[in-house]
C-alpha cells in the first residue's frame, strides 16, 4: 500500500542549491518580497510564527488583556497569548466552517478586549469587512484601541471579495515551517502596512532575538536534507511507522500537552539559510497553488461518489 503524506513540501533541486550556496542579506530581501506578495508594505521575519505573534503583543504593550481567538486553531496561538501575559477568549467555529462564528465573536468583545486574532483556516476567509466594522464600533463604545491580527498561517493568499485578507487589520502572521504552503525550513513572518508597528517589530527583534551561529545553519541544512529523504515515496512508509510509534516526536511535535510551550529556539534570529530557501519557495508560490488545486480536483473527482 502506498501512503500519501498529510503534508509534503514542494521541493526540488533549487531549494537545496540555495541552502548550500552561501550569501548574506537574504532576510530583508525575503521580508520585502513576502510582504509585497501578500499586499503589505512591510515584513519582519522571526524564527517561528508564534514568536511574531508574541512580539506584536509586546510592542503593543498588551498585558492582562483579553485576546479573542478561535477555539479551533493551532495551539501555538493561545500559547503566544498566555506567554505574553494576556488572556485568551475562545470563540467556537460556525457550523459548516472551520472559522469563528461572527455573531459569537461580536458577543465576545468586552471592555477588556484589546486584540482579536482572526484565523482563516485551510484557505477559507472570514468576513474581514464585517469584523472591521465590529472593531470600529467596539473602539468607539469602549474608548480604546483594539488590535486585529490576521492569522494566515494556513491561508496564504486568501481573499474576501477579491481583496487579500492580509491587507485588513493591524498586522498579519504567517508560518513558514514544513507544514505550510511555502516554507523556509523553519520561520515565521509578520506583515503590516503600519510603519510604526514595523519599526517597533524590527527594534524588538534586534533587542530580544539571539543571533545564530554556524551550528544552527548546519542543523537546518541537515533537517532540509532529511526532508528530501523522509518524503521519498519509497521511504515514507517507514517514516510514517516511526512517527506513529513516537520515535520522531523530538522532530515533529511542536507543542507539549502539559504546558504552555515555546521551542528552545523561539527567541533566535532567523538564519540566512532559511531566508535563501524561503526566497526560492516564494518564487514558486503561484506554481505551488496551481499544483495544490490540481491535486484537490483529482481527489474530489476520484471520491465524488
Amino acid at each position: 500500500m502506498k501512503l500519501i503524506p498529510r503534508l509534503k513540501p514542494y521541493y526540488n533541486h533549487r531549494e537545496l542549491l540555495a541552502a548550500i550556496t552561501p550569501s548574506s542579506g537574504n532576510i530583508p530581501k525575503l521580508e520585502q518580497a513576502f510582504a509585497q506578495k501578500f499586499g503589505c508594505q512591510y515584513g519582519t521575519m522571526f524564527q517561528h510564527g508564534r514568536t511574531g505573534l508574541l512580539a506584536l503583543f509586546k510592542i503593543w504593550e498588551l498585558e492582562n488583556a483579553e485576546v479573542i481567538c478561535p477555539a479551533y486553531t493551532c495551539v501555538v496561538v493561545q500559547h503566544a497569548i498566555v506567554r505574553s501575559g494576556n488572556i485568551p477568549v475562545f470563540v467556537d467555529c460556525v457550523e459548516g466552517s472551520f472559522n469563528m462564528e461572527e455573531e459569537a465573536l461580536q458577543a465576545a468583545i468586552t471592555e477588556k478586549t484589546r486584540a482579536v486574532v482572526v484565523t482563516h483556516l485551510f484557505g477559507y476567509p472570514m468576513n474581514v469587512e464585517r469584523i472591521q466594522d465590529m472593531i470600529l464600533h467596539a473602539e468607539k463604545q469602549f474608548g480604546h484601541k483594539i488590535y486585529v491580527v490576521q492569522d494566515a498561517a494556513h491561508s496564504y493568499g486568501a481573499r474576501w471579495k477579491g481583496e487579500l485578507v492580509t491587507t485588513y487589520g493591524d498586522a498579519a502572521i504567517f508560518g513558514m515551517n514544513i507544514s505550510k504552503i511555502i516554507n523556509a525550513i523553519f520561520g515565521g513572518m509578520v506583515t503590516t502596512n503600519d510603519p510604526a508597528t514595523q519599526e517597533k517589530l524590527q527594534q524588538y527583534r534586534e533587542q530580544h532575538m539571539i543571533r545564530p551561529g554556524m551550528l544552527k545553519s548546519l542543523k537546518r541544512l541537515i533537517y532540509l536534507l532529511a526532508v528530501y529523504v523522509a518524503f521519498n515515496a519509497y521511504v515514507y512508509g517507514l517514516v510514517n511507522w516511526l512517527e506513529r510509534k513516537g520515535f520522531l516526536d523530538r522532530f515533529v511535535k511542536y507543542y507539549d500537552e502539559d504546558r504552555i510551550y515555546f521551542p528552545d529556539d523561539w527567541n533566535h534570529y532567523p538564519a540566512e539559510i532559511e531566508a535563501r530557501v524561503g526566497l526560492v519557495q516564494l518564487s514558486k508560490y503561484d506554481e505551488i497553488i496551481k499544483a495544490r488545486q490540481a491535486n484537490a480536483r483529482k481527489i474530489i473527482d476520484r471520491f465524488s461518489e
